[in-house]
C-alpha cells in the first residue's frame, strides 16, 4: 500500500540522495511516461510565456537551449538534449524555420521568425541586440 511505497522511496531517497521525485496533487508518483508528459507540457507552456512569433527575427539556437536549462534547473526537471528540444519548439512554432549566419568557420544556427517576448525573464538579458539578427 502506500506505506509501503512511502518506505520503498525513503530508502531509494537514503541510497541516491540527487534523486527527485515528483508527486501529482494526488499525492501518488507519477509513472514514468507520464511524468515525461508533463514535463513536456510545462516545457509548452515556458515556450508559450516567454516566446512568441516574429516575423523577420533571429534567435541563436544555443540561447534558447541555454534559457531552457536553466528553466529545468528551476523546475527540477531532466533536460532532453537539445535535438530532442528542437523537436519540442517545432510543436509550439511549426512555422519556425533554421538558419546558419555568420561568417565561414564561425557560423551558428540561429531559429528564424522567433522572438524573447518583453515579459520574460530572459529578454533584458538577451535584447541588448547582441547575437541577435532582424531581416525586415
Amino acid at each position: 500500500g502506500s506505506v509501503d511505497l512511502f518506505v520503498s522511496l525513503l530508502f531509494l531517497r537514503l541510497l541516491f540522495p540527487s534523486l527527485r521525485f515528483t508527486f501529482p496533487p494526488s499525492g501518488r508518483p507519477y509513472s514514468r511516461s507520464h511524468s515525461k508528459s508533463a514535463a513536456f507540457n510545462l516545457t509548452l507552456q515556458w515556450l508559450t510565456e516567454n516566446y512568441e512569433h516574429v516575423d523577420g527575427m533571429c534567435l541563436p539556437r544555443s540561447v534558447l537551449y541555454t534559457h531552457y536549462l536553466d528553466f529545468c534547473k528551476q523546475q527540477s526537471l531532466t533536460p532532453v538534449s537539445a535535438a530532442s528540444f528542437g523537436k519540442v519548439i517545432r510543436q509550439r512554432f511549426p512555422n519556425l524555420t533554421t538558419r546558419r549566419l555568420g561568417t565561414r568557420g564561425q557560423s551558428k544556427y540561429h531559429y528564424y521568425g522567433i522572438g524573447i517576448k518583453e515579459t520574460s525573464q530572459y529578454y533584458n538579458s538577451v535584447y541588448v541586440r547582441r547575437g541577435l539578427t532582424r531581416y525586415v
